[in-house]
């Protein structure tokens, strides 16, 4: 017996260091707390001693907004088979006037089969509902930006069906309701363009967190242009309860991918364009520094780009009157953009040779000088 009741007390100590208040209470008249532990002046700032001798009164504390729902209650349990409840939160007034958050759990006994007491013990869990709020906000942020946003979001389980997604992916995907949408698998609407993958590889490389963003195109099976799309995705894992849940956000990037094509095509026709060109070509800057060079492999006058790229002019020219020359004609290209021409002659590895230079503008502070060798026209 006395081991128990050291057991009994050692419960009783961890509740009040924990702040969770014991108390007793009559309900057979006008309710009023007749035990309650000290730690209550943890939580609400007023002593046991106050509480009990019924200077501050059980209604008086409870926020009038709440105390017609906590009475109900109190009726409700007292007519109820079962004698035990957890009742909401509701809002109690602390001696500094502010307001917590309590929530109570209780058993009613009875005297002669006349419910006459409470027991239980209360909480503050103001903490805990703010959390739970502020939770519920971010939620409601995320769920509203999910649904509003200008990509299609869609969310798929493990094996890719399709259990989530906004408003944009019914007219991404060409359905008209919802119940078109779910249920269906990803992998009916998209085919993984480069490195193709199986979405299988794809989920798994996302929970090892090494997702990186993958290129599909999608089949338009109605009336848009073009009939496909290409679209940009990245796949980012959320674990809900036991469940991970694969959200997709899936990006048009037709336009771009067509953009990167004719870019290529473009640079393979000027390529094409530079190698049929038998002159040489030079881009300086304004004060006669080689910044990259083209020739014709099988020129004669050919010479490997490391030994003309970061030389300047006066590395291959020692006549100071030419040098200034060309230097004049390429800052009056770059002032006033219009093209210029110079000839002169220079030393080369057949022996000396006319040139014809025919300088135009790149940008600010570089020119293209393409030069002819004119030397049978002379």
């Amino acid at each position: 017996l006395k081991e128990a009741y050291k057991q009994l007390m050692d419960e009783r100590q961890m509740f009040i260091n924990a702040d969770i208040v014991i108390f007793k209470m009559q309900i057979d008249k006008f309710p009023y707390i007749t035990y309650v532990t000290k730690n209550i002046q943890n939580i609400l700032g007023y002593s046991a001693v106050e509480v009990i001798s019924n200077k501050v009164n059980l209604y008086q504390m409870i926020h009038p907004d709440d105390l017609v729902s906590y009475k109900r209650n109190l009726i409700k349990l007292r007519n109820s088979s079962k004698k035990s409840q957890a009742f909401e939160p509701i809002r109690f007034r602390r001696a500094d006037g502010n307001y917590v958050w309590i929530k109570s759990f209780v058993i009613i006994t009875s005297r002669k089969g006349k419910e006459v007491e409470l027991r239980g013990h209360f909480m503050d869990v103001s903490e805990i509902l703010e959390a739970k709020r502020i939770l519920s906000e971010r939620q409601k942020f995320i769920l509203e930006f999910i649904s509003n946003a200008n990509d299609v979001i869609v969310g798929i389980d493990a094996e890719g069906r399709i259990i989530d997604f906004n408003k944009k992916s019914l007219a991404f995907f060409e359905v008209d309701n919802e119940n078109e949408l779910k249920e269906q698998n990803i992998s009916d609407f998209l085919e993984n363009t480069e490195d193709k993958k199986s979405w299988t590889d794809i989920l798994e490389e996302a929970k090892r967190g090494e997702a990186n963003l993958y290129n599909f195109k999608l089949k338009k099976s109605k009336t848009n242009i073009p009939d496909i799309l290409y679209v940009e995705i990245s796949v980012n894992p959320v674990k809900t309860n036991e469940k991970t849940i694969f959200y997709l956000i899936i990006r048009d990037v037709t336009k771009r991918k067509i953009l990167e094509r004719e870019t290529l095509k473009s640079k393979l026709r000027f390529e094409a364009l530079l190698n049929a060109v038998p002159d040489l070509m030079f881009v300086v800057d304004k004060d006669g520094n080689y910044l990259d060079y083209k020739a014709d492999e099988n020129s004669l006058l050919y010479m490997p780009p490391h030994l003309i790229i970061g030389k300047n002019l006066r590395d291959f020219f020692k006549d100071e009157k030419i040098i200034n020359e060309i230097l004049e004609k390429i800052n009056e290209t770059l002032r006033t953009g219009k093209l210029n021409i110079i000839k002169y002659s220079m030393d080369s590895p057949i022996g000396m040779r006319f040139f014809e230079a025919r300088i135009s503008k790149m940008d600010d502070d570089k020119i293209l000088s393409i030069v002819r060798d004119i030397t049978d026209w002379k």
